[in-house]
């Protein structure tokens, strides 16, 4: 009985003692040969980062839950990709690119970066006193960099407290950190502007604001067709490619084409978010200090 017991088991019993000698030594290589200079920052406990909690029950950062739900969203898709590989041989050139594209759009794949697209803040960058949460219309490319205007910072007050001329409470926005001092604006006249920058087929920016204030004045410029800023967003050559590449950024083409002019910029971020789905459905409904929760 013994001897049948051994036949079956020994490999299992022989691997237990080496689990268990291999144990034992390096709990005793690590007592006898290790330095022992204890002191309260080494003897304090270690959970991700932050002093140890006290209570169990203590509330803890939001962002922990949102890491762990991403983890179990990108294991159980990456699991697909274990039967692919060992079946690829006999899937041929359909299972091939078929699974191209599932990584392709796993992966969010990246717009090249044209007048025109939208920039959404990523929201897992936190602490960006200008682009935290932002909403970035690329209005011009040129070799020597990108500028765009940032459509969801409203600021306190109207147009009309710069340009007295335009009677009319037309809001102002923050568009970006550099030339703060300066009047920018975007719009969807088109020729009506002298002097505009076209960005595509529906929108433009800058002009003759001489211009701007007669057609503001005979009411062809509304509030839904026109917006102005204070400052813009600039990027040096290829500075914005690397923010992009380090996934600050998601680059889309703008959904809204010219009715981006009227939409409600207090949930334009949520919205954009919402739309592209997946794993920013989750970021979509986090409060916008993570830290204070």
């Amino acid at each position: 009985m013994i001897y049948n017991f051994l036949s079956e088991y020994l490999s299992i019993i022989i691997f237990l003692f080496i689990a268990l000698f291999l144990s034992i030594g390096f709990i005793l290589a690590n007592y006898l040969a290790s330095p022992s200079n204890p002191d309260p920052e080494k003897l304090s406990a270690y959970e991700c980062g932050f002093e140890a909690f006290d209570d169990s029950r203590m509330e803890f950062d939001v962002r922990f839950y949102l890491v762990a739900i991403l983890f179990i969203i990108f294991d159980l898709e990456i699991a697909f990709l274990f039967p692919w590989a060992i079946s690829l041989g006999s899937l041929g050139a359909l299972g091939f690119w078929s699974m191209m594209v599932f990584l392709g759009i796993l992966t969010n794949l990246i717009l090249e970066l044209e007048q025109g697209h939208i920039l959404i803040a990523d929201p897992s960058v936190f602490g960006d006193q200008y682009f935290h949460r932002s909403i970035v219309l690329i209005a011009e490319k040129r070799s020597s960099g990108i500028l765009g205007f940032i459509l969801n910072k409203p600021l306190a007050y109207n147009v009309n407290e710069i340009i007295p001329e335009i009677t009319s409470d037309h809001r102002l926005y923050y568009g970006g950190p550099v030339q703060e001092d300066n009047l920018f604006m975007f719009h969807n006249a088109g020729d009506l502007v002298t002097g505009s920058n076209k960005i595509n087929d529906k929108l433009f920016w800058g002009g003759d604001i001489d211009k701007v204030i007669k057609l503001v004045k005979e009411g062809i410029l509304t509030k839904n067709n026109i917006r102005f800023f204070l400052g813009y967003s600039g990027w040096s050559n290829n500075q914005l490619e690397e923010e992009v590449n380090s996934n600050s950024w998601i680059v889309i083409k703008n959904p809204l084409k010219d009715k981006i002019l009227s939409v409600d910029t207090e949930t334009l971020w949520k919205n954009q978010l919402r739309a592209l789905g997946g794993k920013y459905l989750i970021w979509s409904n986090t409060p916008e200090n993570p830290f204070q929760n």
